[in-house]
């Protein structure tokens, strides 16, 4: 997984708890998204709920283009290195 795939993920996530106009565009990312979710989930959501998932798709989309515009080679490596924790070597 690219850590540009992961910060989408993370930043759809973040986007839950925002608002935005319900009516909104959607990008043809966003819409793939939502058809998607509507193709999996869409017989146990009502018409409400599937407004507020479209909605929740538009404003976690919104926090994606910073992201998206900041400047990764795949040189770059995280703040903080990844150490196996194990209980024999403590």
């Amino acid at each position: 997984m690219r850590r540009r795939d992961f910060a989408f993920g993370v930043a759809s996530l973040a986007g839950v708890a925002a608002g935005a106009p319900e009516e909104a565009k959607l990008s043809s990312e966003t819409q793939r998204q939502y058809d998607a979710i509507v193709e999996r989930y869409g017989a146990r959501l009502s018409e409400a709920e599937k407004a507020d998932v479209r909605r929740l798709l538009v404003e976690g989309a919104k926090g994606l283009q910073p992201l998206r515009n900041y400047p990764l080679v795949n040189s770059n490596e995280p703040a903080t290195p990844f150490r196996v924790w194990r209980a024999d070597r403590s």
